[in-house]
């Protein structure tokens, strides 16, 4: 019995209610940036897949309460396990170049367009949360690739201030369970 259940989910059930577990016990005990470390554990693609609702539920609700807590709320957030984002350039007239790994280990891609030309952002908004969540707002920062480069290089996050332009999601943003769908539109004028 114990092969079969590892042959289907490779010991995610079992993972996830110990996760359970050390959520029960931080729930009342731990500062809410811990109990937040382990409440997005919760929710990455694999656990989700095998985890039950009723416990996904439960757990999104502290999820949200923990995310409302003032030492939290006013932090911003580039990137969180449950909500997985790609996003993809349609065209552009000129070439493409890889220049490498980027902070998530997916590669980063480098093209180039003429200024005037409209930009077709697409972004892909994956969330592996079982309800749908409302969100203040979606930013999209705009980077000169000198400017990117260099802030890879030296190992910083991206912040408002490094961007050449910033573009945002009309407030508020309801993020489904699954994959979501947003366009921008952009043309360069430098």
């Amino acid at each position: 019995k114990i092969l079969k259940v590892y042959k289907q989910d490779q010991w995610d059930t079992l993972y996830f209610w110990r996760l359970c577990r050390l959520a029960y016990c931080q729930r009342t005990t731990a500062e809410p940036s811990d109990y937040l470390k382990t409440l997005v554990s919760c929710f990455t693609p694999r656990l989700t897949m095998s985890a039950p609702l009723k416990p996904l539920n439960a757990l999104q609700d502290d999820l949200e309460a923990v995310l409302a807590h003032p030492t939290i709320a006013q932090a911003r957030y580039g990137k969180l396990a449950f909500l997985e984002t790609t996003m993809t350039i349609p065209k552009a007239s000129m070439d493409v170049a890889t220049i490498g790994e980027g902070v998530d280990e997916k590669q980063v891609i480098k093209k180039f367009c003429a200024v005037g030309e409209t930009i077709d952002l697409k972004i892909t908004v994956t969330s592996h949360l079982p309800r749908t969540v409302k969100i203040n707002s979606v930013k999209l920062f705009i980077l000169s690739f000198e400017e990117f480069a260099s802030i890879l290089e030296r190992g910083d996050a991206i912040e408002e201030e490094d961007a050449v332009k910033v573009m945002t999601l009309e407030q508020p943003v309801q993020i489904e369970p699954g994959e979501n769908l947003y366009r921008f539109e952009w043309t360069p004028s430098t």
